[in-house]
């Protein structure tokens, strides 16, 4: 091998002719440097006796002086193998100082991996009974769920038939009742004692009887009124719905007047059904401006007739489509008269052409005649002659 000098060193191989094995720890390679300076020193010791033996028996000088130079050459190697040894040593000594950092830093790592690992187990376990927790409140929630779902439907249904029963109740009572409007409003007034009046001035009967006949009066409150400021409507109960009956027909055919104001008499509806025609107003206004006949149905809806048929219209929907028809047919109608008015207007004006045409005849004719009796004058070729002129000369002829 060469060293860094340039020279090169060759390796005795040991008598046994084994290579020389690297010490697997310090120890090892300090024992083996140890028996390599003993064999240098038996070496050495050899070399020193060589010399003297071959001078004791008669050898040449150039023996002892190589054997000099392989001495200085020996040290070298020695002094090189030291440093080289020492190397190894600082070099195993980092390794297992190196090691030992690595083993504690292995160490931490283990217990740092074995605390968090706990900590997550700690972590998987709470979770487990947290979400355990939560399907167990996710059951009660459904269970509690499906009782208000139960419940809700319980109290639907008994809202349903409330709402029947009240409805029910409400067109009992409204049967036996009638509104009165345009009754003059007083302060400190007996409203009992005008309508009962009123009501047999109607049926021409006694106030005495009407009074039987009468359970309760009293006047309601509407926005329509507060906001117009005008007198609130009276509500009149009977007690039969025959003289309810018969003061709506008598109505009908007379009228009745207060303080020379027309007492109006109408028909009293519960509110639920009121709500619900107002869903048709956009319908019975256009068939009021069109002087189209419709009715009122019950429960809801109302039925017309429409050219000569009758339809029952019971949803809003339905409402609509007939509410386009008739706004169609309404305008199909405004631009046949539009037309027609168009073509009488044409005829006027043709009619008025010709009479125009036939008076302008008759003067070419009456100056045509004036001519022919007066003979030809210079005056009368011209064109720009007046009718008063032509008509002088026809009387100055007839006087001659």
């Amino acid at each position: 091998m060469k060293l860094k000098s340039g020279k090169e060193i060759v390796i005795q191989t040991p008598k046994n002719g084994r290579e020389p094995k690297e010490p697997k720890d310090t120890k090892d390679a300090n024992k083996d440097k140890d028996k390599d300076k003993e064999k240098e020193k038996d070496k050495e010791k050899e070399s020193k006796e060589t010399p003297t033996n071959t001078t004791a028996n008669g050898g040449n000088t150039t023996n002892r002086r190589l054997s000099i130079g392989e001495d200085t050459r020996m040290k070298e190697l020695l002094k090189e193998i030291k440093a080289i040894g020492k190397k190894l040593t600082e070099m195993n000594e980092k390794q297992d100082a190196y090691q030992k950092i690595a083993q504690v830093q292995m160490a931490d790592l283990k217990k740092e991996i074995k605390e968090e690992l706990g900590v997550m187990r700690k972590d998987a376990d709470t979770m487990k009974e947290e979400i355990k927790q939560l399907q167990t409140k996710n059951k009660e929630d459904e269970e509690r769920q499906t009782l208000t779902h139960t419940r809700l439907k319980t109290l639907e249904t008994l809202n349903q038939k409330l709402t029947v029963r009240q409805e029910f109740l409400e067109t009992r009572e409204t049967e036996y009742q009638l509104r009165l409007r345009n009754i003059k409003e007083e302060e400190n007034e007996d409203i009992r004692e005008k309508t009962t009046e009123i009501l047999a001035e109607l049926l021409q009967c006694t106030t005495q009887y009407m009074e039987e006949q009468t359970d309760r009066v009293f006047r309601v409150n509407t926005n329509f009124a507060r906001r117009n400021k005008t007198d609130r409507d009276v509500i009149a109960q009977f007690t039969r719905k025959v003289t309810r009956d018969e003061i709506l027909k008598t109505s009908s055919k007379r009228i009745i007047c207060y303080k020379d104001k027309r007492v109006v008499i109408l028909k009293e509806f519960p509110g639920s059904i009121i709500n619900n025609r107002r869903k048709y107003a956009f319908l019975t206004e256009e068939l009021k401006k069109q002087e189209i006949r419709f009715r009122w149905e019950k429960d809801e809806g109302l039925m017309v007739t429409h050219e000569g048929q009758r339809r029952w219209i019971k949803s809003v929907e339905k409402a609509r489509r007939f509410y386009k028809e008739i706004v169609k047919e309404r305008e199909e109608e405004k631009e046949k008269n539009e037309v027609q008015k168009g073509k009488e207007s044409t005829r006027q004006n043709t009619l008025l052409i010709r009479r125009d045409n036939s008076y302008l005849g008759y003067q070419d004719q009456e100056r045509k005649n004036a001519k022919e009796i007066t003979g030809p004058r210079p005056e009368a070729d011209s064109e720009d002659k007046e009718e008063g002129e032509v008509e002088e000369e026809g009387q100055a002829t007839k006087e001659q």
